[in-house]
């Protein structure tokens, strides 16, 4: 893991500086000339030191029914804050944990609207009718769909218990007359609800009352768990303070859309993606495939299917197998390590089966002493066994998945269009696989039996750590920013004070005042836009006015030049892409409806393209979606804004190295002329640094804005225009309807392919023009400071005295050196 121990020391230097800075100006008098700017000073200081947060990492933890993911948080944190159970209602609410400096757990429980609840019991009264429309046997039924529908209209409305085995009641039933039943219930709708607890216990109770079904079968009331549509829990966990938010995602699909959404808003959110899935069950189960591709598909707005980070495969309830399976499944019989750890415990189970307690008395020895040193000695070594089986199976576990992602990745790449340019074999693919065990970390920490030898033997403080690694990139770029932003404040001050220094200036630094700091004559003072237009008293001096014109022009030409590449390149790829997706839009849906029989149609049909019921899982809006990405990712992660930042950089830096040569030669005297040339290079380096981070920034941004766009693509996009066809098709009834459904939708999709991907490249393209205007209007803003950056180095050459005299402000002054040593620090350490 990357040592960030150096930057952290500097972050703290840096604090203390700034906290002395405060302190000078606190107990500084009001007869300075820069007086006036002290409270100024003093509270951008203050809200600088208050603001050093971590930024956030959401980390979308995702997985099936059972699969651990709640129970694997808990162990992660230390605290049972998010319920456990193997109710249903458990996993079909996203849970959001995030860190907060209070000691208290908080828990905000956001409700569904009245209008989200109402469309989710249309939907589950939908699903008590077969295909022809007739009631179902609701109370006998083993179908999944109608089985959810039950449990969740009981819950609400305990009523409904009573005609569940009628189906006249049934079919009389509408949303109006069930929401009658439990007014209650719609109490909670359009609202939220906030936990506090001190205790981890009582808190994760007092939640789990409303996510899930705990009311007692014989009471009246209702239970609250399906209007519930996110949780979010805050707590003081030290593992989330390096800024890592776990997400408990339940996954898309989801019979109320608003749930459905929230859980896609999240995945779109989440910057990495964990795939949980039970040991035995990780290697062969198509759901944990399912879940790996939808993890690919979150790259692909990134332009990359590489990021070693991005996905990390756990396998959890590793003790749940013996060691004697282990054995047999993986071929251990002759392993040496193995046998070595048998032979131990042969030999202790045969000293405990021969000891012989007269002559262990003869020794002097307790034969019940003995016995006990040898069975926790024995027990020990079993332990061991079970170790080293384990150590083995996640070897071959690790070596498997590591091996099926990377297949994925070839055949991802293969369908995208662009060359793999990763490691040649699947041995030399970095992918994080963990093994975890968190029964046997808690009950390690409880002093509870357990399987594994050691703590790390579980592979919980492996993946803790893991946590950690993966939100260094944004604590180091956040610690960066604060050093530089309390730059920016000594800068200011330094500038104020030196400028108050009263010593007597030679006529050489009066003459560069005249020539550079005087206001510069009113028609070049004007900037060619109104946002910039000054007034004539308050003209800027030739410095700033020369800065801000010549930055003004190519920014402005760098927008400009964004805008078209944005507007023109852009399109045609997208266009292309979209032509290319179209070509294959009828293969797609052929190949998803083929086998499904007339109740899935029925049901796909009925819910506009989408239909999930326990393994199956048919999305023939998101298939067309990602045939288009996949057509799309090449051309899309292509597109560079390097060289516009270059000639951006090249520009800018142009500005500043003639503004300074003609400074320099403007000078008369030799002393002074000696003063600029040894400034002039720091001046230049600085504004470089600057001009780096603003673009590195830029470049950030814009990569954000990409993939919010890319991620705003969402599968309603294609259900929009898919939606008559649907409708098309599902009115199509009698014999052979099944048939002559699938042909129908066929029909409607050759016909409307051409529309349905145009739709999605206008959501790409249309935007990009608003993003580069963005970046434009962040540049100038960046620039502007840049400005008054440059000003105040450059007047300082002769506005302070070459020789200065003795300062009021030295310790202050001091201070502000110490922290441009940090900085100069800093630039090492984040280059390396």
């Amino acid at each position: 893991m990357e040592d960030l121990t150096p930057l952290e020391a500097l972050y703290e230097n840096n604090l203390q500086i700034l906290r002395d800075v405060h302190s000078f100006l606190s107990k500084s008098d009001g007869k300075t000339r820069w007086a006036s700017k002290r409270p100024k000073w003093q509270k951008d200081i203050k809200d600088l030191i208050d603001r050093r947060k971590n930024p956030r990492l959401m980390i979308a933890v995702c997985g099936a029914s059972g699969a651990g993911k709640s129970s694997l948080i808990n162990t992660l944190l230390g605290a049972t804050v998010v319920p456990t159970s193997g109710l249903r209602a458990c996993t079909a609410v996203p849970i959001s944990v995030e860190y907060h400096a209070d000691t208290q757990f908080k828990a905000v429980i956001t409700f569904l609207s009245r209008g989200e609840w109402q469309h989710e019991l249309k939907t589950l009264l939908e699903n008590f009718r077969n295909e022809e429309g007739n009631i179902v046997e609701v109370g006998k039924s083993t179908d999944a769909d109608v089985q959810v529908a039950r449990d969740k209209v009981v819950a609400v409305y305990p009523q409904f218990k009573q005609i569940v085995g009628s189906r006249e009641r049934i079919a009389q039933l509408t949303v109006e007359s069930l929401m009658v039943t439990n007014t209650a219930a719609t109490e909670y709708l359009d609202s939220t609800k906030t936990i506090y607890n001190n205790s981890a216990n009582l808190f994760s109770k007092d939640l789990r009352k409303y996510v899930q079904g705990v009311v007692s079968k014989k009471s009246k009331e209702g239970d609250t768990w399906p209007l519930v549509k996110k949780v979010e829990i805050f707590c003081d966990c030290p593992l989330l303070a390096c800024g890592a938010v776990l997400v408990d995602l339940p996954g898309t699909g989801d019979s109320n859309k608003a749930r459905d959404r929230v859980a896609a808003e999240y995945m779109t959110q989440c910057e990495r993606y964990w795939v949980v899935a039970p040991i035995e069950r990780i290697l062969d189960s198509e759901s944990v495939q399912d879940l790996i591709s939808e993890g690919l598909k979150m790259q692909l707005a990134r332009g990359t299917l590489l990021d070693k980070e991005a996905i990390t495969v756990i396998a959890t309830k590793s003790e749940g197998v013996t060691a004697e399976t282990l054995i047999n499944d993986l071929d251990l019989h002759d392993d040496e390590g193995l046998l070595r750890i048998d032979e131990r415990i042969g030999q202790l189970e045969e000293e405990l089966d021969q000891s012989d307690e007269d002559s262990l008395y003869a020794k002097g020895q307790s034969p019940r002493a003995m016995r006990q040193g040898k069975r926790k000695q024995l027990g020990m070594c079993k332990r061991e066994r079970n170790t080293y089986c384990a150590t083995k199976r996640t070897a071959y576990v690790q070596e498997q998945v590591k091996q099926q992602v990377y297949e994925v990745l070839i055949a991802y790449n293969a369908e995208v269009g662009s060359p793999f340019s990763g490691p040649g074999n699947a041995d030399d693919f970095e992918l994080k696989v963990f093994c975890t065990s968190s029964h046997d970390y808690d009950a390690q920490k409880g002093r509870g039996a357990s399987y594994f030898a050691t703590l790390g033997d579980t592979q919980i403080p492996a993946l803790q750590t893991w946590v950690k690694e993966l939100t260094i990139p944004g604590r180091k770029e956040e610690l960066s920013r604060h050093l530089h932003s309390a730059g920016d404040i000594l800068r200011r001050i330094n500038s104020a004070v030196t400028k108050g220094i009263t010593a007597c200036l030679t006529d050489e630094q009066n003459l560069m005042h005249n020539l550079w700091s005087s206001p510069e004559a009113e028609k070049l003072a004007r900037i060619k836009t109104e946002d910039h237009r000054v007034a004539t008293a308050d003209r800027p001096s030739k410095i700033r006015a020369r800065l801000q014109k010549e930055f003004y022009d190519f920014n402005q030409q760098t927008t400009e030049e964004l805008k078209r590449h944005f507007g023109h390149a852009l399109k045609d790829k997208a266009s292309n892409a979209a032509s290319a997706a179209a070509s294959e839009a009828l293969k797609v849906i052929t190949h998803k409806v083929s086998p499904i029989t007339k109740w899935t149609a029925f049901n796909v049909l009925l819910k506009c393209g989408s239909y999930k019921k326990g393994s199956l899982d048919i999305n023939l809006n998101e298939a067309l979606l990602d045939l288009y990405l996949k057509k799309i990712v090449g051309p899309w992660g292509s597109i560079s804004q390097t060289t516009f930042y270059t000639a951006f950089s090249g520009a800018a830096r142009k500005t500043v190295k003639s503004l300074l040569n003609d400074i320099e030669a403007s000078a008369a005297g030799r002393k002074i002329q000696e003063h600029i040339s040894q400034q002039k290079e720091k001046i230049e380096a600085d504004a470089h640094g600057v001009l780096r981070r603003n673009l590195k920034e830029a470049k950030t941004s814009f990569r954000k804005s990409k993939e919010a766009i890319i991620r705003d693509l969402a599968p309603e996009v294609v259900e929009t225009k898919l939606k008559e066809g649907y409708e098309e098709a599902l009115s199509i009834t009698g014999k052979g309807c099944l048939a002559k459904r699938k042909e129908r939708l066929g029909e409607f999709v050759v016909r409307e392919k051409d529309n349905i991907f145009l739709a999605c490249a206008d959501r790409l393209v249309n935007p990009l023009s608003a993003v580069a205007d963005e970046i434009g209007e962040f540049l100038k803003t960046k620039l502007d400071a840049l400005v008054g950056q440059l000003e105040d180095d450059i007047t300082k050459m002769w506005e302070t005295p070459i020789e200065p005299a003795a300062n009021p402000a030295v310790e202050l002054l001091q201070l502000i050196e110490r922290h441009g040593q940090f900085i100069a620090q800093l630039d090492d350490i984040t280059s390396e």
